[in-house]
């Protein structure tokens, strides 16, 4: 089994995936450096063409608009989850990966029938997903304290921001449906 998590912003994914990982047993699946990431991507996409096909087409489609978030979220986000789930074995842990990235991947709010092909393939997989929630005045506490606000870097518009985390709430719902739909999981309240 594969452990997974998916939270929004500020929900404690770390604390959380930490704290089970000490509990269960469970060891962490890292990417050390940049020449690992690229070379387990490419690794992930050779052992499985059509869902990392799938996967990038809908990537291009929802970013190609705006070029440099574009290439943010390809450099930091889609590469890192390839590697990590290439890389992850039985009863080893992802704290980020497919699930969470459904949540980056879209500009614009999605229906289940938006993420319905990518569930598809997940559901080949042995997967245990940790659902993490907080309330939003919790998220947006601890994202102040840790002074680091997602997409901070690349989004400089404070109104797109915000209206980038109600799309997140929206998205997380229709994300969160489904896995308590189709897969195995755990919702841990972290406030």
């Amino acid at each position: 089994m594969i452990h997974e998590f998916i939270g929004l912003p500020g929900a404690g994914k770390s604390y959380m995936a930490n704290q089970i990982a000490q509990s269960k047993g469970i060891v962490g699946v890292e990417i050390k450096n940049t020449k690992e990431r690229l070379a387990r991507s490419l690794l992930f996409f050779i052992s499985h063409p059509f869902f990392s096909a799938r996967l990038l087409a809908i990537f291009i489609q929802e970013n190609y608009k705006n070029s440099k978030l574009l290439k943010h979220k390809f450099a930091t986000i889609v590469l890192e989850i390839m590697a990590r789930e290439q890389k992850v074995k039985q009863g080893e842990m992802i704290e980020t990966g497919f699930f969470q990235l459904l949540l980056s991947i879209y500009e614009r709010e999605i229906s289940e029938k938006d993420v319905a092909s990518l569930f598809y393939w997940l559901k080949k997989r042995d997967y245990m997903v940790y659902i993490v929630e907080a309330s939003r005045e919790i998220r947006e506490k601890r994202i102040q304290e840790r002074g680091r606000i997602p997409r901070g870097g690349v989004v400089t518009d404070t109104s797109k921001l915000v209206a980038w985390f109600g799309l997140l709430e929206h998205n997380f719902e229709t994300v969160k449906q489904g896995i308590i739909k189709d897969f195995l999981y755990e919702r841990i309240q972290n406030n």
